[in-house]
């Protein structure tokens, strides 16, 4: 059974991995397209890294997660939403090892995160 899900999982990885692929395949074909039909200037993408140093990452979008103060008091509740390193997130980029998480319950809402 465990094997099963294993196969599974990495089926699943690797349907991923192709879309993601694909994707920005396609975005860098529009941005090209616009930047010669000169419509507007071509946004700044940053180069494509290869979806497998994502992938122990990958698995933790979607799970639910507690957001501590200095205190290690548990001050938010939340869902990891984004892991890509290149992300941009209020101006910066991700950078790898940090998550981009929503907020579902805020449990104090005078503490710094």
């Amino acid at each position: 059974m465990v094997t099963q899900d294993q196969d599974n999982l990495e089926e699943e990885v690797g349907e991923m991995k192709k879309s993601l692929v694909d994707l920005h395949m396609k975005v860098n074909f529009i941005v090209e397209k616009q930047g010669e039909q000169g419509v507007v200037d071509p946004p700044t993408i940053p180069p494509f890294k290869s979806s497998r140093a994502l992938l122990p990452d990958l698995i933790h979008i979607g799970k639910r997660c507690d957001l501590c103060n200095w205190k290690k008091w548990v001050v938010a509740c939340g869902e990891v939403h984004e892991v890509d390193p290149t992300t941009h997130v209020h101006g910066a980029y991700l950078c790898k090892g940090n998550f981009s998480v929503v907020l579902i319950k805020i449990k104090a809402s005078h503490a710094e995160l």
